[in-house]
């Protein structure tokens, strides 16, 4: 037999889930940013928009060619240059897509509960493109110290962007690693204390 529920028992069901009961707080987590993030998204942008604009020079047609590698007529040392960095931008775009995506859905009310499938498969997606970010990452800096630098001759600006976009970075990120090793802040003698509950 059914039985007629209250008020209160009636607007229970019809009140949506909260985003941490329903979804993983995926959007939910937000990290404050530490100077180093700070100057290491700066650089990144200003590396993206480095690559782009030295992308442009080369390529056939933009911003078609970000994502198909068409270029002008080169050398073939200046052609591996030009095809690796092209690839990392592709890849560093998406990833930025993503975290974008990912900003409006913690921001924006009720896009949790909307974009909910849309969750998963961004990222999958943004982890494939980490993924090959890591890959083009080694294979970067494996053409960069394999080049010839009297074929760079006609690509010198390829040449200093790659040096910069997986080189340098490969070393900045080194260098804060060993500083954050040696000066890093110590945690406070409270976290390392192992808390122990009491029985009540």
């Amino acid at each position: 037999q059914g039985r007629l529920l209250n008020p209160k028992q009636a607007s229970s069901l019809c009140t949506p889930p909260r985003p941490s009961e329903g979804l993983p707080a995926i959007a939910m987590t937000v990290k404050k940013p530490t100077k180093f993030g700070l100057v290491n998204l700066i650089l990144t942008v200003a590396l993206i928009a480095w690559q782009y604009i030295v992308i442009g020079r080369y390529a056939i047609h933009m911003p078609k060619s970000v994502y198909d590698g068409t270029h002008i007529l080169m050398t073939a040392t200046c052609e591996n240059v030009f095809l690796i960095i092209q690839k990392s931008l592709f890849a560093t775009m998406c990833i930025v897509a993503y975290e974008v995506f990912m900003v409006v859905v913690t921001v924006v009310p009720g896009m949790e509960m909307c974009c909910a499938p849309c969750l998963c498969l961004a990222g999958c997606g943004a982890f494939l493109a980490g993924l090959c970010k890591i890959i083009l990452a080694i294979l970067g800096i494996i053409v960069v110290l394999r080049a010839d630098r009297e074929e760079c001759v006609e690509c010198r600006d390829l040449y200093n962007c790659a040096w910069w976009v997986f080189v340098g970075m490969l070393l900045l990120n080194i260098m804060h690693g060993c500083m954050h090793a040696c000066c890093g802040e110590k945690g406070s003698r409270s976290e390392k204390k192992p808390l122990l509950g009491q029985a009540v």
